[in-house]
């Protein structure tokens, strides 16, 4: 069984990322993050029921991805759950390109082409990511990419493609399919693909929304505008233009990305064994999203809400490590209340939350 979620077993040493229900951790002389799920709300409690389940489904066989975040265990009880993930670094794609601005082709190619190949061990298992971008495709300590956040993943197996849509995404990387409600496939992964592509070689995908309504009828109508097109490759702009069809039907599968012209140079092989030299090492980047938080994340009192039930509100626009002193994000009691979530039946729908992947024993995970 995993270890108890305590002091004792669990040594943080920094945090990393910070999400709306979540939490992460570094974890102590080891390869691994500690992801933990602060259930506030009803949204809390199913995200992070369904993020285990999603790790869990794509964590099985005999092999692993290492372009997929990966779960080595499940831990902690109903007021503490947690998940032991591959470790990344702080930076993602997103501060990447603030830190080096917009990317060459040859760059850009590096790390699509390494999501190609996670998103096509994901699409294999059956399951949509539904929230590929830029915040979501964190870099390994030595700048290679990682697909992480499947809290919003929707698992294909069993009931085909979903007919009743639940509306998730972000609007900037959402295809109009989802926007509009109205099915869910893998396609809607290859918008995303197609926006995330955009958003690392040209400084403006959509025109400027003036508001939250304008910005979803941009993603129900699937408009976007390359304002640099004319000094992209006609390569490039073929993978764009084909990753963003309306037409869901008529995008490319995620195997077929890998036969356009733009990847004619590219050693798949060797991409798919994690080979290829990244363009960029982490030591390079000068901005990374931590810089938001308003404490230290090596602060004792920030590492200590690992094992605390309320999350702490870390991020901040004043300024950096500005302060010691915390705050937490209460619990909703009366949205709690609202969907029927007593302390008894949330005990009750983490009663089986733990679990060990067969790939790793627990004794390389946890120091005693």
């Amino acid at each position: 069984m995993p270890a108890k979620m305590n002091k004792m077993n669990f040594r943080m040493v920094r945090v990393i990322g910070s999400g709306k229900y979540s939490i992460i951790y570094e974890y102590k002389n080891r390869k691994f993050a500690l992801k933990r799920f602060f259930l506030s709300e009803h949204n809390a409690i199913c995200r992070a029921l369904h993020e285990r389940k999603i790790l869990t489904s794509l964590g099985l066989g005999n092999s692993t991805n290492p372009f997929i975040t990966s779960l080595f265990f499940a831990t902690g009880s109903w007021k503490t759950p947690s998940c032991i993930c591959t470790l990344g670094s702080e930076y993602n794609l997103n501060d990447l390109v603030v830190s080096v601005g917009l990317l060459r082709e040859e760059d850009a190619r590096f790390y699509l082409s390494e999501i190609i190949c996670g998103l096509e061990y994901i699409h294999k298992k059956n399951i949509v990511h539904r929230d590929i971008k830029l915040k979501n495709i964190l870099l390994s300590e030595t700048g290679h990419a990682i697909i992480t956040d499947f809290d919003l993943a929707h698992n294909l197996l069993g009931g085909g493609v979903m007919k009743s849509v639940i509306f998730a995404g972000t609007l900037d990387y959402m295809a109009p399919e989802i926007a509009n409600r109205v099915v869910v496939t893998k396609k809607a992964d290859i918008w995303s693909l197609g926006a995330l592509v955009a958003h690392l070689v040209s400084p403006k995908f959509r025109k400027n929304a003036e508001n939250i309504r304008e910005k979803l009828d941009q993603a129900i109508r699937g408009t976007y505008e390359i304002s640099n097109a004319a000094s992209l490759s006609a390569e490039l702009m073929e993978l764009i233009n084909a990753c963003l069809k309306y037409d869901y039907d008529a995008r490319p599968d995620v195997e077929n990305l890998k036969t356009f012209a733009f990847f004619n140079s590219t050693d798949w092989l060797k991409v798919a064994a994690c080979q290829m030299e990244p363009p960029f090492k982490t030591n390079q980047l000068t901005f990374s999203h931590i810089k938001n938080f308003s404490v230290d994340p090596s602060h004792i009192n920030v590492l200590m809400t690992a094992f605390q039930p309320n999350k702490p509100i870390l991020e901040s626009k004043s300024g950096m490590y500005r302060t010691s002193k915390l705050h937490f994000v209460p619990k909703n009691i009366e949205n709690l209340e609202k969907y029927g979530y007593t302390d008894e039946r949330i005990q009750r729908l983490f009663e089986n939350f733990n679990f060990v992947s067969p790939l790793y024993k627990r004794a390389s995970i946890v120091e005693n």
